[in-house]
């Protein structure tokens, strides 16, 4: 009996000493969150969100304190995280364990935050897929491992736009994006956009100032035309558009950016003074850095600490000669001539040569480049579109030159898309971490998302990507009667998917998922085959897809019907 009494204190102290080693069991914790008394908003959303997940993981509520514990997740920067401070500008962060203890600290308003996050996905499997699926694993128990990570971002400024992220911060600041279509201030942070697109005729707009002074825009052929651009060697110009621009900073504060462009199309201004500058700076990228520059030197005497971008697009795209760009000038670059199946900087592909020669030369002028790349098929949303296997290496590409920011431009008009939700999820992953594995985190999210149909979708999604060879080119406006796709393919997946839709009938929400993917089979199917998609009713199952579950299926809102007859389908 004495020999029985010694052993039970000894096996309850063995057993409390390996439950103080589990961050929960059997839902309860010995563990608080600790932030600071003057803990940032961030670091407090960090906390009551950790507290959130945790506690639908496990079962556990961990308190939220202001001062130390003995078993304790701390956020935030301390002086015993034996690291100097990390700069206000810094989102990188730090996630390591000591004494039984975890310790989560980051840079700036974001980088704690960040870090709760980076914790919770890295340790405890959770995902942030898209705005109305979170993936939240059950547990029982989990011990709390030896940890000690450091990441930072490789794109200091990251924009996923895509409709979910657009109309979603929450989803954003989650999956680590920063840069978004305005500005938000809130508990994710003070997040700040970049003002305008072509916006040459936001500042002069031609129906206020064309009748009165038509010497402000471009001279074609012989006479002012009020479509075209503005004319840049025009004093009077420079001086409305600064007071212009100047007006719009003051009614629209908060962005780190503002935009003075061109208009989306190549009619510039051809008088010989302007003739004159661009034979002097070396074509007509070389007249519009002159005339941003003299822009931007007026607007920093009232806001040194506003940027003003502008593009390097079609006609400006090429770097200019014998003049630079000043420093509080940022340089709009796309890639919109590109090949979007191959790498930019793959050798087999002419298509992406001159754009890498741009590159080159813009990073030799400026450390101010913001990337606007495209991600999607812009003239049909839903038309099979493989580009996921150069995201990657084309994101480390912007890299590597010094870009400050990259704008991954989707279906932003659509609320769903050929794998939008896929493709949105992927590229913010990819921002952060271009060397991330497209095909395992295309896996994980098709079986995660997809529910019974996840395998079938993985297969259909690899089979898509698979098409692409060295002799196969995709750009932002392919067509389908254009694409590789066989006939037979196409029929192929659409008997197999429809098979995975008729199996996920009982779960509605897995059902309209599998549906979205159907409808790039039955998108090319249609527009293939419009008379006998009319006749074996897939014509009708397309259109009772964008009725249930409305999408738009190319940029500026055109309807099926409409596009079909517009683009000769029909």
């Amino acid at each position: 009996m004495k020999r029985i009494l010694m052993i039970v204190p000894l096996l309850y102290g063995i057993m409390f000493c390996s439950a103080r080693e589990y961050l929960f069991m059997n839902g309860s914790s010995d563990y608080s969150i600790v932030i600071s008394q003057d803990a940032k908003i961030t670091e407090k959303t960090a906390a009551q969100e950790l507290q959130y997940y945790l506690g639908r993981i496990s079962g556990a509520k961990l308190p939220i304190a202001t001062q130390a514990t003995a078993r304790m997740i701390r956020i935030g920067w301390t002086p015993d995280c034996g690291k100097p401070r990390p700069e206000d500008d810094d989102q990188s962060f730090r996630y390591y364990t000591r004494n039984g203890n975890l310790y989560i600290y980051g840079g700036g308003d974001l980088g704690s935050m960040y870090g709760v996050y980076a914790f919770l996905e890295n340790e405890l499997g959770v995902r942030w897929y898209t705005s109305e699926y979170t993936k939240l694993p059950k547990r029982k128990s989990w011990k709390l491992p030896s940890r000690n990570v450091t990441e930072k971002p490789f794109i200091q400024r990251r924009l996923d736009f895509y409709y979910d992220a657009l109309h979603n911060p929450s989803w954003c600041a989650h999956n680590r994006l920063n840069d978004i279509h305005g500005i938000m201030d809130g508990k994710y942070g003070c997040y700040s956009g970049y003002w305008g697109i072509h916006t040459f005729f936001t500042l002069i707009p031609p129906e206020k100032y064309f009748i009165s002074h038509p010497e402000y825009f471009s001279f074609r052929n012989g006479r002012r035309i009020n479509n075209g651009q503005l004319c840049l060697s025009n004093p009077e110009v420079l001086t409305q558009l600064v007071s212009n621009l100047l007006s719009v900073i003051r009614q629209n504060p908060g962005y780190w950016c503002y935009d003075v462009s061109q208009m989306d199309n190549e009619d510039y201004c051809q008088c010989h003074r302007c003739q004159s500058l661009a034979e002097k700076y070396g074509g007509q990228s070389g007249v519009m850095i002159w005339f941003v520059n003299k822009v931007a030197n007026q607007v920093s005497k009232h806001y040194p600490n506003v940027m003003i971008g502008t593009f390097a697009y079609m006609y400006t795209r090429h770097a200019p000669e014998n003049i630079m760009p000043e420093k509080n000038v940022v340089v709009r670059l796309c890639n919109v001539e590109c090949c979007f199946s191959h790498p930019l900087e793959s050798l087999n592909c002419s298509y992406n040569t001159a754009f890498m020669k741009d590159l080159h030369d813009w990073s030799r002028l400026t450390d101010h480049i913001y990337i606007w790349d495209y991600a999607a098929d812009f003239v049909e949303y839903h038309t099979p579109y493989p580009n996921f296997r150069v995201l990657g290496s084309n994101i480390r590409t912007f890299g590597e030159n010094g870009v400050v920011g990259l704008m991954e431009e989707g279906s932003h008009d659509s609320p769903w898309s050929e794998f939008s939700e896929l493709r949105q999820w992927i590229l913010a992953k990819l921002l952060w971490n271009p060397d991330a594995n497209v095909d395992a985190l295309a896996r994980e999210f098709c079986l995660d998302y997809y529910g019974n149909a996840g395998m079938d979708i993985f297969d259909y999604w690899e089979s898509v990507q698979n098409h692409v060879t060295d002799d196969t080119h995709i750009h932002f406006n392919s067509r389908c009667r254009d694409m590789w796709y066989s006939d037979e393919f196409i029929e192929e997946w659409i008997v197999k998917l429809e098979d995975a839709a008729n199996r996920c009938e009982n779960d509605s929400v897995v059902n309209r998922r599998v549906k979205r993917v159907l409808t790039q089979l039955y998108f090319v199917y249609v527009c293939r085959n419009y008379a006998a998609s009319m006749v074996n009713g897939r014509y009708r199952a397309l259109k009772t897809i964008l009725r249930d579950d409305p999408a738009i299926v190319r940029e500026n809102n055109y309807d099926l019907d409409r596009y079909l007859i517009s683009s000769g389908y029909t």
